[in-house]
């Protein structure tokens, strides 16, 4: 199918709908994951205890990472491929907003793929400097993630208020969760010694979910309403910007 035929199948109600479905995930994830989760320096027999206890948890948080990243692609896509007015500016920085997207996904494959990996090693008898080295690898890909989620952000959103389709209160919402994945990039040295970027990086992805589900909020209006008269700017026609 061509971008044209992409743009045209994702409906604002499609879109909407991966908004709303990649924020109630990605929140369960994250609660699913992050509860009583060892720090970056913790020693290998903690780690490893922590996978082997609490597996089922751990593997339905893993689990849900496929469809979570297919949410969050195609709500992206989305976005910046409908618009009222499909400016110059708007497909430039929907270019942005896509990039960021894909390498976001491709980060969140690979730590999720690492998760799998200490599901499988943890328990008596295994290997726990393996589990380690997989944790550490693990904490240093979630560390660097926030670089293209902070593309991700500021791209789709600034596309998306440059075609008209959002009040600049979730345009101001969306640079300052942008503002703040940037910062968790820079402090992620400090983050294996127990420094405050992940908690930067929450304030970012609490921006990002508020922005998505606004936006989504939007677009199921506007569905309902039968919407403005929308022209799509697809993937191809947003490359082909210079």
């Amino acid at each position: 199918m061509t971008g044209t035929g992409v743009a045209r199948a994702m409906t604002p109600r499609i879109v909407a709908w991966a908004g709303h479905g990649f924020g109630v995930l990605i929140f369960v994830q994250n609660l699913l994951l992050q509860a009583g989760a060892p720090s970056f320096d913790a020693p290998a027999a903690e780690i490893s205890a922590h996978y082997a206890e609490h597996a089922a948890r751990l593997t339905v948080a893993v689990s849900l990472a496929p469809v979570s990243l297919l949410l969050l692609l195609a709500f992206v896509i989305g976005t910046t491929s409908w618009t009222p007015a499909p400016t110059p500016a708007a497909m430039a920085w929907g270019r942005l907003g896509i990039a960021g997207a894909v390498l976001t996904a491709a980060m969140f494959a690979v730590a999720a793929s690492l998760q799998i990996g200490m599901l499988a090693l943890a328990g008596p008898g295994t290997d726990t400097s393996l589990v380690r080295a997989l944790w550490v690898l693990h904490a240093a890909t979630v560390a660097l993630t926030p670089t293209f989620l902070a593309a991700l952000l500021l791209g789709a959103s600034r596309a998306v208020h440059a075609g008209g389709s959002a009040p600049w209160w979730s345009t101001a919402t969306a640079t300052a969760g942008a503002a703040a994945f940037v910062l968790a990039a820079i402090l992620a040295g400090a983050a294996a010694h127990g420094g405050p970027a992940a908690l930067v990086g929450l304030l970012g992805v609490a921006a990002l979910v508020l922005w998505m589900v606004t936006t989504a909020n939007h677009l199921s209006r506007a569905s309902r309403r039968g919407g403005p008269e929308r022209r799509h700017a697809s993937p191809g026609r947003i490359s082909s910007v210079s």
